[in-house]
């Protein structure tokens, strides 16, 4: 016996009622929440180009720029974390984790625009933004002032070939990537942070600090993960998969609007849940221009 032929007509008619119900919520809570998926998808990729609808642009590079130019030999690693090791106070253990943390930058601007070149610690990669100079906003490190330091680079290195190779302005080096390496000091584990153009050292006690990240920072920082890097990594393939999700929420936005459209006898019930989504996201837009001054 077929489980249709042993269900009354009162209780299949119960459960027809409910899962009309249940499409129905389906179909009013999505047509709410259109302007809201696609605002979603649209700013996660726009954290994926955050050079989309902005006034510089984006030239990346590899090593052939920096041929020829200090970073065509970057400064050794582990020897530098020796040296500075050496001027630590106390007996410490011998350095590890040894790493560099940040990119080397180099700014300049000519008459139209000003230039923020990144390069990688290794010298093999590197972007170019150039930004028109009628663009407020400076990076306040600029107002820092230089401190000499027996560093192979330094602020006053000139850069002829990559300004040549890239057809930038005149270029110096104005931030390089910190040194970071721990130590121990008995039972004690500490950070140690040393920025060799500025000759700033920090430390700080991390050995009660967790070896993983969490599971909220985690999903965090995947949330945050944004930009495609300038070479193919794991990280240039979550940049791919990032931009397919903000398509694909968009695909289902517009799909969702077709299958409510071919259902006739709804459209004015649906309509009107899609204008007060549309309604509710403009005004929480405009509040937050007005609140936030953007």
């Amino acid at each position: 016996m077929s489980v249709r032929s042993s269900t009354s007509p009162k209780r299949r008619r119960a459960i027809q009622n409910f899962f009309r119900l249940a499409r129905r919520l389906h179909l009013y809570f999505g047509l709410f929440l259109v302007p809201w998926v696609c605002l979603y998808g649209l700013t996660a990729v726009f954290f994926n180009h955050p050079d989309w609808l902005h006034p510089r642009t984006m030239t990346a590079f590899g090593p052939e720029v920096l041929a020829a130019s200090p970073l065509a030999d970057p400064p050794a690693l582990h020897e530098l974390a020796e040296a500075v090791h050496a001027e630590l106070p106390g007996s410490l253990s011998a350095p590890e984790n040894i790493r560099w943390v940040g990119r080397y930058r180099l700014r300049g601007r000519d008459a139209d625009n000003r230039y923020s070149i990144y390069t990688d610690p290794d010298g093999q990669s590197g972007v170019m933004y150039a930004t028109p100079l009628d663009v407020p906003g400076d990076h306040p490190m600029e107002a820092l002032d230089s401190v000499e330091l027996p560093f192979p680079l330094s602020r006053d290195d000139a850069w002829p070939t990559v300004e040549a190779r890239l057809g930038a302005g005149a270029l110096s080096l104005d931030r390089a990537p910190d040194l970071m390496f721990d130590v121990r000091d008995g039972d004690d584990l500490w950070r140690v942070e040393y920025s060799p153009l500025s000759g700033e050292l920090s430390t700080e006690r991390v050995q009660d600090r967790p070896t993983v990240p969490t599971a909220r920072s985690f999903l965090l920082q995947l949330h945050t993960l944004h930009a495609y890097p300038s070479a193919l990594s794991m990280r240039w393939l979550w940049s791919v998969l990032v931009d397919l999700m903000g398509g694909a929420m968009l695909l289902w936005g517009f799909t969702g609007l077709l299958m409510f459209w071919q259902i006739k006898k709804l459209r004015r019930v649906g309509g009107v849940v899609l204008l007060a989504g549309v309604g509710s996201i403009a005004v929480l837009g405009w509040s937050l221009y007005a609140s936030l001054g953007f």
